[in-house]
């Protein structure tokens, strides 16, 4: 049984092997930008995170060279841009309750709040996050801190920091 993995980008518009088929799902093979649209009719710049929600309709990508975090639509390819003017590193999302949390290179990770997504709050500052994890039952997350090298966490409800390395 072969499996289908969709990418935003790759070297060809579908390639097949060891059980794999790779297919182009959203983002041009030829050209980079940023441009909201379906399939290869959307553009991105120096994508630096993706994550899925919990009902696998909705991709969160983090488009640095944009600045922008988008939605994309699954299965549809449907690119859709949600907040700009962002230093973006990593996204990550909560599968419970579908918030999108991005760490930026000024120091901050933020929250992006389902269900409108339009609302943006600090959850953290002082700490350039390149690596983001979610614990969503519990709304833990795990950053890992670029400059001092150590793992830390945050309750995001109530901003209450855990304790695995300070920052």
């Amino acid at each position: 049984m072969k499996h289908t993995l969709l990418v935003l980008f790759a070297s060809a518009a579908a390639a097949c092997g060891q059980g794999w088929c790779w297919v182009n799902f959203a983002g041009s093979l030829t050209a980079d930008g940023d441009q909201d649209g379906t399939g290869s009719g959307a553009l991105f710049n120096q994508l630096y995170g993706i994550d899925i929600n919990g009902a696998g309709d909705t991709l969160f990508v983090c488009d640095r060279g944009a600045g922008k975090i988008k939605k994309i639509s699954v299965p549809g390819g449907e690119v859709t841009t949600l907040v700009s003017g962002l230093d973006l590193v990593q996204c990550v999302v909560n599968k419970v309750n579908g918030n999108v949390y991005f760490g930026d290179t000024s120091g901050r990770v933020r929250k992006l709040a389902a269900p409108g997504y339009t609302a943006v709050t600090i959850v953290a500052t002082n700490i350039i996050a390149f690596g983001l994890g979610i614990d969503s039952a519990s709304d833990t997350l795990y950053v890992a801190g670029q400059s001092n090298q150590k793992i830390g966490t945050f309750q995001t409800q109530g901003r209450r920091r855990l304790g695995l390395g300070s920052f």
